[in-house]
């Protein structure tokens, strides 16, 4: 198959398969009025003037810009019900640690999740991928953990991976085995079942990924390091939440297990800083949940960034503290609230996430060699995209060289 995209206007886009980090987050290579040719869902041409002859698909991009496919490294999109009462009480002032201790929080996806049926698990699950291609976004990665018990875990598991053969989109699969302490349950009896359900998810494969919160609420150091040990063991790569809430000091678990992405990474000291910038560890920054839980403790991404260490930003998709898959509100809110330049964010979107997920390989840049996944956007520059605060400007969502969204039909 053979697409041919027209007119674009400019194309902003790093180079590369590896992160983008330090002073070089910074860095975009910009293409003026040229056209993109992909075959057979690869990029073979970047360049003015591309014929359209015997193209299967041709796209008019009038003139506006091209990103990178946006890549989504941190979601939680299959779950039962939905937290909007949830939302109202925290705009009246009740925590989120004391709404968790009513009952609701975490521990309320969790029973309605956990009585919901397959088609319903599934039906939300594709819904919610829909959202996500209508904000550009064109891989994921897509976490369990809203049953936290073994049959459960495994039946949200093989859904998600029932959905990832027939989406249009990329999807990484996490086992969020060690996403929280169910109410009622003993901690060392669960952190059993974890382990017993790994031996599971690791002999059918039915995920890429571990993950453990470690937070004062969740799981300790010593907790964590049980179950991140045995998902190294059954042949599972590393995600892990830390520093969301407090200094919980995750990343030293960095100094025993190679992990992919620590993610929230609020609070944190030197020593920590020090540990990434050895290991090459990612940080997945996710300011969207302080923008909807209304606090103003966002990540400290200029530190991380001078100290060398390679950044992405996500959403953190998910029914109680982040019910929003709008990247470019992520974005904007990245650059308003964060100290970070608009390279550093689109980067921060697109190849450090890639690179992160095992997939800067293939997606991340728009350059010859890489999947065609490519956003078109009706605007005429990248810092009028960041001018329109919270609206969506995706005009094409483009993966693999089919559109798989546009915002605007012709007859």
């Amino acid at each position: 198959m053979r697409t041919v995209i027209k007119n674009i206007g400019k194309i902003y886009t790093s180079e590369g398969t590896n992160y983008i980090k330090g002073p070089h987050q910074n860095s975009m290579k910009i293409h003026h009025n040229v056209d993109i040719e992909v075959i057979n869902s690869f990029i073979t041409k970047i360049e003015p003037n591309i014929a359209v002859e015997n193209s299967d698909i041709i796209i008019d991009a009038e003139g506006k810009i091209a990103l990178p496919g946006i890549i989504d490294c941190h979601t939680h999109p299959i779950y039962g019900g939905d937290r909007s009462h949830e939302f109202i009480k925290r705009m009246n002032g009740i925590s989120y640690e004391d709404i968790t201790k009513q009952g609701d929080g975490i521990n309320y996806t969790l029973k309605r999740t956990n009585t919901a049926g397959d088609l319903e698990l599934k039906e939300n699950l594709i819904n919610n991928i829909n959202e996500f291609i209508k904000y550009g976004i064109t891989s994921i990665e897509a976490k369990s953990g809203y049953s936290l018990n073994k049959a459960g875990e495994l039946r949200l598991l093989k859904i998600l991976n029932s959905i990832k053969e027939n989406t249009p989109i990329d999807m990484k699969i996490t086992y969020l085995g060690g996403h929280f302490l169910p109410k009622g349950r003993n901690k060392n009896d669960f952190i059993n079942e974890v382990l017993d359900t790994l031996e599971i998810v690791g002999r059918e494969k039915l995920a890429d990924y571990f993950d453990v919160w470690v937070e004062e609420m969740a799981f300790d150091l010593e907790d964590a390091e049980k179950m991140v040990k045995k998902a190294v063991d059954v042949g599972l790569k590393i995600r892990i939440h830390s520093n969301e809430l407090s200094n919980a000091h995750g990343a030293l678990l960095n100094e025993k297990f190679p992990i992919a992405s620590i993610d929230h990474f609020d609070f944190f000291d030197d020593e920590q800083l020090h540990i990434l910038k050895e290991h090459e560890t990612n940080i997945t920054l996710l300011p969207l949940t302080q923008f909807i839980l209304g606090t103003e403790n966002y990540p400290n991404a200029r530190s991380i960034i001078d100290n060398n260490i390679p950044v992405s930003l996500a959403t953190d998709y998910n029914p109680g503290t982040s019910p929003s898959c709008n990247s470019m509100l992520l974005a904007q809110i990245s650059l308003m609230k964060m100290n970070m330049g608009i390279n550093e964010i689109i980067n921060a979107m697109t190849i450090n996430p890639a690179v992160s997920l095992g997939l800067g390989e293939h997606t991340g840049t728009i350059e010859r060699g890489k999947w065609g996944d490519i956003g078109i956007y009706n605007v005429d520059s990248l810092e009028e995209l960041f001018y329109y605060i919270g609206m969506n400007k995706i005009k094409y969502n483009i993966k693999k060289g089919k559109i798989i969204y546009r915002s605007e039909y012709e007859d």
